[in-house]
């Protein structure tokens, strides 16, 4: 997630990209007139295919302290020079999610900032800790008009069963759900122990917008099956 504009080498406020999370920010030079070198902040954990997460990133203007957050823990922190706010000249800048990664767009939910460093009970509102209204300068619901919430999870079950006689290796295959790859080199035989044997691969927390996009990419001599289908809603607020 990109938020620039002007500046030294068009670069403003922070971005967030990589399954392993990083977070790179500017701050304002001791002048005020422009802004330092680029600051990052790195995970070095990868995030999980198939559940959602939280991530955030909150910088203390006083202190100069900036924090990356999964899921509410302290995933990475940069203690800078205190005093110097967040470098970011253009009043409206322009938010950028995913440029250039293919689906990727698609794994973002929603995107919420806030005019004010916030502590991880905040960033994900639980329990009876809610972030006031005054203090969420932006929110943007990344899904199209008509999608439901990120909060309507599924679980989806596939069974799979090989009926033909063939061998191990000359059916294999990608399963996609919601373009995202969740089941690699599918081998129904090799896995099942042979013909005529069923398996069944259950995929969690599963956010449907309006259709569920099931995708069967062949990796072998032979097309994709899929001999069963369940969708089951899990979650509904």
């Amino acid at each position: 997630m990109d938020a620039r504009g002007s500046g030294k080498d068009s670069q403003h406020g922070f971005v967030l990209d990589n399954r392993k999370p990083r977070v790179r920010y500017f701050i304002a030079n001791e002048a005020g007139d422009n802004n330092e070198k680029e600051i990052r902040i790195e995970s070095g954990k990868e995030l999980p295919k198939n559940k959602w997460v939280h991530i955030a990133f909150s910088y203390d203007a006083v202190s100069g302290r900036g924090v990356l957050y999964v899921d509410g823990q302290i995933a990475g922190e940069h203690q800078g020079p205190a005093r110097r706010n967040l470098w970011w000249d253009n009043k409206t800048p322009k938010y950028s999610i995913a440029k250039g990664a293919k689906g990727a767009a698609n794994l973002v939910d929603e995107l919420r900032i806030c005019n004010v460093s916030l502590p991880p009970g905040q960033l994900l509102q639980k329990g009876k800790v809610q972030v006031a209204a005054d203090r969420v300068a932006g929110y943007w619901n990344m899904r199209e008009a008509g999608e439901k919430s990120g909060t309507d999870l599924y679980t989806i079950r596939m069974v799979f069963a090989e009926l033909d006689d063939i061998k191990p290796g000359q059916r294999v295959f990608d399963v996609e759900v919601q373009g995202i790859t969740r089941l690699e080199k599918l081998d129904i035989v090799s896995e099942a122990g042979g013909l005529n044997r069923e398996i069944i691969k259950t995929i969690d927390d599963v956010s449907l917008g309006q259709d569920l996009r099931l995708k069967l990419k062949t990796r072998g001599e032979l097309p994709p099956i899929l001999s069963g289908l369940q969708v089951l809603r899990k979650t509904s607020k």
